[in-house]
């Protein structure tokens, strides 16, 4: 008999289905840099293209490292601050956690009325 689970098939699928993914993406790759960069002036509109997208790629890593720091300083003082064992961060995700949990119960409810797989339930429900 199977018996793993739900849980059990994404802990070992995901990393399979990532290494797989990368192995297809480093064929990929290397096909595609194989292959014949064309004319000399192909080449040229390569390269503007490319210096343009370093700037772009430059210029947002700025911007991200700026918005990173100040998170990671905000979430930081908010644990810093925290004199109690949970902080509203966690409560917020216990919040969502219970309403998402009574979402699930409603739609296994109406379900097992209308004699249903939980999927043909729409999720508004």
């Amino acid at each position: 008999m199977n018996n793993l689970s739900t849980i059990d098939y994404l802990v070992y699928g995901v990393p399979v289905a990532a290494v797989l993914a990368l192995v297809f993406s480093f064929v990929k790759a290397r096909s595609i840099a194989k292959k014949d960069a064309g004319t000399d002036r192909m080449k040229a509109i390569a390269s503007y293209i490319q210096e343009g997208a370093m700037a772009f790629l430059k210029a947002e890593y700025k911007v991200l490292a700026i918005f990173v720091v100040v998170v990671a300083a905000l979430l930081g003082l908010i644990n810093y601050t925290n004199t109690n064992s949970s902080s509203w961060v966690s409560g917020c995700a216990w919040r969502r956690k219970q309403t998402f949990a009574r979402q699930m119960q409603l739609r296994r409810a109406c379900a097992m009325r209308w004699r249903l797989p939980l999927a043909a339930v729409p999720s508004w429900v």
